[in-house]
């Protein structure tokens, strides 16, 4: 079917066809059917990318300390191994992986064309990390019943390879249609709970991007074998939900080099957040033309 420029599915005739001729179209489809889905090395950036992102993430790890990080000494949440957070102020190649075509697709696809940057961490796990990460939804704070669309997506760059052996991601297909978290009688066997294992292992290469939505039950087997696991997770929020990260601190410098898109994404172009003086529409407009007129340029 050819898509046109129709006028009562403005907002993602572009998407859908950009998603063709990125070869992913078929991914969107295992979004909203499965709640998840994967895009192989291949479509999703040019050869070396990966190993330049993981070099990077390492670099990145051994100069900053990990107790900066609370989040990497709580021990009563739900979490293991080392967090590393606000990415994109931390080198240009963590822009660049935001900005990836297939990882903006996605993004605009699920969360809309004015979504916004929620969260960056990048995830490693070495021999000390061994504990699994129960099942649990990412869209935090959304109360039950949640929205059958998605209001958060988290797109994942996969920088080494994903084995259950490994600790990979656990994912429940098809939950993101139940719309609500799980409880704890249905955590599995498998991340140290007593339910039937009702998930699934992601297996991936390194280079692969892994995407699913926050209604969508996932968690992380515990890791067995040797060596180092890692990840970098963009998460992206629609437009009316609060975003974790604050981006006030990113140079103006970096955001005209990636453009308006990118200053979309750290709420440049937002309305809201006045005083006295009202709702800033202006920033809005401003916003909206110059998206256009980029969007116009990268099609000559």
């Amino acid at each position: 079917m050819e898509i046109g420029n129709w006028a009562s599915s403005a907002e993602i005739n572009d998407c859908v066809r950009t998603a063709r001729e990125l070869g992913i179209e078929s991914n969107l489809f295992e979004l909203d059917t499965f709640g998840f889905t994967i895009i192989e090395p291949e479509k999703a950036a040019p050869p070396g990318f990966a190993k330049r992102l993981l070099e990077a993430t390492q670099e990145l790890a051994a100069r900053e300390d990990a107790a900066d990080v609370a989040l990497n000494s709580y021990e009563a949440g739900n979490v293991d191994g080392r967090h590393m957070f606000h990415l994109i102020a931390k080198g240009d190649i963590f822009c660049e992986a935001m900005m990836n075509p297939v990882v903006m697709n996605i993004a605009r696809y699920t969360t809309g064309q004015l979504g916004r940057l929620h969260v960056t961490v990048g995830f490693l796990k070495d021999n000390s990390s061994k504990k699994p990460t129960k099942l649990h939804c990412d869209a935090s704070g959304v109360t039950a019943p949640m929205p059958f669309y998605p209001t958060f997506m988290n797109i994942s760059w996969i920088l080494t390879d994903y084995t259950e052996e490994n600790g990979t991601l656990a994912i429940v297909p098809g939950s993101n249609r139940w719309c609500r978290p799980p409880t704890p009688i249905e955590q599995p066997k498998c991340l140290g709970g007593v339910n039937d294992d009702i998930c699934i292992p992601i297996i991936a290469k390194p280079g692969s991007i892994v995407a699913f939505g926050g209604n969508t039950w996932h968690g992380a087997y515990p890791k067995k074998k040797e060596g180092l696991r890692a990840h970098l997770s963009y998460g992206f929020s629609r437009s009316f939900i609060l975003p974790a990260e604050i981006w006030d601190d990113i140079p103006e410098e970096t955001i005209r080099k990636y453009g308006p898109e990118f200053a979309q994404l750290l709420g440049k172009y937002d309305w809201q957040g006045w005083r006295g003086e009202g709702p800033h529409f202006d920033r809005a407009v401003e916003g909206q033309a110059a998206r256009a007129a980029a969007r116009a340029k990268a099609a000559e």
